[in-house]
């Protein structure tokens, strides 16, 4: 297949990435991968929250307001040991949306 594709003069070559592209590259994955990362923790967090019959509005600014008035409010449904699963799942969260922030920069 090299050796077809090195006579064949159909076939466009491809230009080698430099250093800098490459390293380019592999901030974008890393930053993908994170958001990945905390919006599955969001969605997590708000499956475990809407299993005690708590929903909040979609979107990260709704999200990063209400889980910790939800776990704030005593009067609301949940274990002390969810809420404290919860809590350390938020720091997570925040950590990660901090990591994004330096990596779009």
């Amino acid at each position: 297949a090299i050796l077809r594709a090195g006579r064949d003069s159909s076939i466009s070559s491809v230009p080698v990435k430099s250093a800098a592209a490459l390293a380019m590259q592999a901030l974008h994955r890393v930053r993908q991968g994170y958001v990945r990362r905390r919006t599955a923790m969001s969605n997590q967090m708000r499956g475990l929250l809407l299993e005690h019959g708590l929903a909040m509005a979609q979107g990260d600014s709704a999200f990063s307001q209400g889980v910790p008035r939800i776990l704030q409010d005593a009067t609301q449904p949940l274990p002390d040991m969810l809420r404290e699963l919860i809590d350390e799942l938020l720091g997570e969260w925040s950590q990660l949306g901090e990591r994004i922030n330096v990596l779009t920069g």
